[in-house]
């Protein structure tokens, strides 16, 4: 495995330039054996501050056209013709997010009770099988941990869906990265950080925020009032950092789903912009030639 970077401590990187802040290179004594290593290079990659394009990378790693190396120039454009859209995880790669989940979990508790003078309400025992709900995107996992008796560290038999999986693994608190073994599949996944009730992870260069509760802690949450996500459907938003060329409407013009609104230079190439709705212009907040940064408003629309 090789990382050529060419950049330090603050450094500058424009948008006037290719915005690679490194090169990856993994090699093996065949193709499966260096797209092996570099998904385990892709998984175990930590990059904090700034937006980056491992899922997509990790996603192609794992594309049937891709690993038999039957490729072109055009492969991102004949196989993603809608665009990237999140790595689309597997049975067995939920799984191992459901363990990895118990396993902070239990392990946070495990270091908890080892701190004295707590106050008595934040302590919570550890019985020999510890029963616990863990969600994962939108879905609830009623789960038992169990640890194995073993004179080693980092062994469970954990319990869901009526099904029992022998898993080992490697993490202790404050540690950025858990490797995992779920029966025989190996996983390292990324802790980018948590709270009282859950935690946030990076698997296969995707974010996921999961939750491990008590029972009683998940029955509470269901009453919960949910924070309200600003809703930028009526805003066309700047998808990267780049110049505005051209602009194509004005305040009171009617769109449609399609119609090209703007051209930003960008990344070297120029971008069209175009709505994705029947849509009246409510106005423009930019000009032709102006530097926007990513999430920028470009033209906001009539709600």
């Amino acid at each position: 495995m090789r990382v050529d970077s060419g950049i330090t401590e603050g450094s500058e990187i424009s948008m006037f330039y290719d915005p690679m802040i490194s090169k990856l290179i993994t090699y093996g004594e065949d193709r499966p054996t260096a797209i092996t290593r570099m998904s385990r290079a892709l998984d175990t990659y930590r990059i904090d501050g700034v937006e980056h394009n491992i899922s997509f990378l990790r996603s192609v790693m794992d594309h049937k056209r891709f690993i038999s190396g039957d490729i072109s120039t055009k492969f991102i454009e004949e196989e993603y013709p809608e665009g990237f859209h999140g790595y689309p995880f597997t049975t067995s790669q939920l799984e191992n997010l459901v363990c990895a989940a118990a396993v902070i979990r239990y392990e946070n508790v495990r270091r908890n009770n080892s701190i004295n003078g707590q106050l008595a309400s934040l302590s919570e025992d550890i019985p020999s099988v510890a029963s616990m709900v863990v969600e994962v995107q939108g879905k609830s996992y009623e789960v038992e941990f169990e640890e194995v008796e073993d004179d080693s560290y980092g062994q469970a038999r954990i319990t869901f869906f009526n099904t029992s999986h022998d898993v080992n693994y490697e993490w202790q608190y404050g540690q950025k990265l858990l490797d995992l073994q779920v029966d025989s599949n190996v996983a390292s996944i990324q802790v980018l950080g948590q709270d009282f009730s859950g935690f946030q992870l990076q698997y296969c260069g995707q974010k996921v925020n999961v939750q491990a509760q008590t029972a009683i802690q998940a029955r509470l949450a269901e009453h919960m009032p949910e924070v309200q996500e600003t809703d930028y459907k009526n805003f066309l938003l700047s998808p990267m950092p780049g110049k505005i060329i051209s602009l194509h409407v004005a305040p009171g013009d009617k769109v449609v789903a399609g119609q090209q609104l703007a051209v930003m230079e960008a990344m070297k190439m120029q971008n069209v912009l175009r709505a994705e709705s029947d849509r009246v212009v409510k106005s423009v907040e930019c000009k032709e030639g102006d530097n926007v940064s990513v999430d920028a408003i470009i033209v906001e629309f009539e709600a």
